[in-house]
Parts: C-alpha cells; structure tokens; sequence
C-alpha cells in the first residue's frame, strides 16, 4: 500500500498509538502533505522521492502524481537535475524541521 493510503486509514479509523512513533518504509509524491499530518508520529522515514522526482526535475512541492516505472537508483543525479534533488531534500528537511 502507498504510504498515503496507510496514513489515511490511521487517521479515519483513528487506529494512532499515541505513545509510538513511527517509521515510514516509503513515501509516495505526496510525502510533505503527508508529513505535515503527521510530523509529531512520524519519527523517520525511507524515501527515494527527493531524488527520483528531482531526476524529473519535479520539485515535491509541485508533484501531482506518481511517477511511473520502478525507481532508477542506478542512474546518476545528472547536473540539471541536481538542483531539483536537493531542493526536495531541502522540503523533507525542513517538514521534519530538522
């Protein structure tokens, strides 16, 4: 399941332990807004989007849809793309206000 689909099953069926925190294996183009639902549950998380949707040159704050295909992480961060990957690095930071 996308990690969105998980949140907004725990959010609707109200199924937060209030005295965990959590660790998302995943996150789908909508990390941030999910992020900032859940920032004070979420402790952690594993995510390729900052660099897959970089490689793209699409900024998080602006994806609207998954990507298709299988992520590349074989495939080096052209320079082009570099900007992209670490402005969406930046985003992930500073919604874990890190």
């Amino acid at each position: 399941f996308p990690s969105h689909d998980i949140i907004n099953k725990l959010d609707k069926e109200n199924l937060w332990n209030n005295k965990k925190q959590y660790h998302l294996l995943g996150g789908s183009y909508n990390i941030l807004h999910e992020l900032r639902r859940t920032s004070e549950k979420i402790r952690s998380i594993d995510t390729s989007a900052p660099f897959e949707y970089g490689k793209h040159r699409i900024s998080l704050a602006r994806a609207t849809k998954p990507l298709s295909g299988k992520p590349r992480l074989d495939r080096p961060i052209r320079a082009y793309a570099q900007k992209y990957v670490m402005h969406n690095i930046e985003l992930i930071l500073k919604e874990r206000k890190i």
